[in-house]
């Protein structure tokens, strides 16, 4: 017998200093053909005046629940406030999204939460492109392999190598940013997956976090809940939900029959001003060496 809260998908949208992004994206899952949906807004400590403005907003708005962090507690910690106020109320079907996704798939709803037909299938995302057309679902197609794990622990995780190895990253990041007007650098990973997506579902090891579907049941069963690494500020959560999944015997599956747009970097531009690319470096590189510590 089916729960209430099995025809109902629960969405999490965290936000930090970027409103517009967030009004723009509730009102795009409003417009969507799938009616039973319940929003919940958290706002991780935003900066003038925004959260007012989100409450302004949508106060009237009964599906839509806007939570205020005292402070920046990092991504991991926004999603799961909202994750948990969602099982309160027994929904099963949690959607992770950013707030800059473009979608013309009206019926994308429905197709990801018809995917759940098997228990050990914990996540569930659709093809992922840019407005280039480039895609980059999955994120990893298959586990990485033992050898491949010992290196990455070497350059980011022995101390002369690992700051001589940031350095390089830094210096790479500034000059393919500020030089990018003269030089067409391709996008690393443009095209390279859709070899992988070879049926209407394909299992990978890793979605790409920016959009993907969870099925709070599997968390909660393999007692692996809360869902998200709360020591992990931003960026790479989803490597550690894909290891964590692979460890409780579970699965991600990648769906070919629906796509998505991510604009990409929208909100942190808006957070962080013009060296936001420079910040996102520093967060995902620390944020990479406590999983390869702690996950592998």
């Amino acid at each position: 017998m089916k729960n209430i809260g099995d025809n109902i998908i629960g969405i999490v949208l965290v936000h930090y200093n970027h409103y517009e992004n967030i009004i723009k994206m509730v009102n795009t899952f409003l417009k969507l053909n799938y009616p039973n949906v319940k929003i919940v807004i958290v706002d991780n400590g935003s900066k003038n005046d925004q959260f007012r403005i989100l409450y302004e907003t949508f106060k009237e708005n009964e599906i839509i629940r806007i939570i205020k962090n005292n402070r920046n507690y990092g991504y991991g910690v926004g999603n799961n406030v909202g994750i948990e106020y969602l099982r309160k109320l027994a929904i099963k079907y949690v959607l992770i999204s950013n707030p800059d996704i473009l979608i013309d798939d009206k019926d994308i709803f429905k197709k990801l939460i018809k995917s759940f037909d098997r228990r050990n299938i914990a996540i569930v995302a659709p093809r992922i492109s840019h407005l280039d057309n480039s895609e980059t679902n999955p994120g990893i197609f298959r586990r990485p392999h033992e050898r491949s794990i010992k290196l990455s622990k070497l350059k980011y995780l022995f101390p002369i190598i690992s700051e001589s190895y940031f350095i390089y990253l830094y210096l790479r990041t500034f000059m393919r940013h500020n030089l990018k007007k003269y030089f067409d650098y391709p996008r690393r990973n443009k095209i390279r997956n859709n070899k992988f997506l070879t049926g209407q579902k394909t299992e990978v090891y890793s979605v790409i976090g920016c959009f993907f579907m969870i099925n709070l049941d599997f968390f909660i069963d393999n007692k692996i809940y809360p869902v998200f690494d709360e020591n992990i500020f931003l960026y790479n959560e989803e490597l550690a939900l894909a290891e964590k999944i692979y460890q409780n015997k579970g699965k991600e599956i990648v769906l070919k029959n629906c796509k998505i747009v991510h604009l990409g970097h929208s909100g942190p531009k808006l957070a962080w001003g013009k060296n936001y690319y420079l910040k996102i470096l520093k967060h995902s590189f620390k944020s990479y060496k406590y999983i390869l510590r702690n996950y592998f």
